[in-house]
């Protein structure tokens, strides 16, 4: 078994993600919550709210981090995730200066794997694994 796959199969380590959004409800609420639950919860967005709408072209997300209110507007472009949103959330990582950082796995294009590593971690994996982490 190749690491990248037994890395896919560990829910709680790896967020599996399709671009193109199935939770057409919530879906960045969604996303920040599956952040949290990679970092375990190190990252640990509340009070989450977006206001997405297909029938708009923007809309926003605001919850509460390390004791401060985010609100981060967003393109909506049909039911495809914008993905400054995601550039977003990893910069938050580095702004609060968490333990680690949300790496990008290698994806298909369309389906993006997420794992949040601490330096020692990612300097594993790249090293022993030569695991490919942008």
């Amino acid at each position: 078994m190749k690491i990248e796959e037994l890395l896919l199969s560990l829910s709680d380590v790896v967020f599996v993600f399709d671009t193109e959004l199935a939770n057409l409800e919530h879906p960045y609420e969604e996303i920040l919550q599956s952040f949290a639950r990679i970092s375990h919860g190190v990252f640990h967005p509340t009070n989450i709210q977006d206001d997405f709408d297909l029938k708009h072209t923007h809309g926003e997300v605001t919850f509460q981090l390390a004791g401060q209110k985010y609100r981060r507007r967003f393109d909506i472009d049909g039911d495809w995730v914008d993905p400054e949103f995601l550039t977003y959330v990893f910069g938050l990582a580095a702004e609060l200066k968490l333990a680690g950082r949300f790496y990008a796995l290698p994806g298909d294009g369309q389906v993006a794997h997420f794992i949040y590593l601490t330096p020692p971690q990612a300097r594993l994996l790249k090293e022993n694994y030569t695991l490919e982490l942008e």
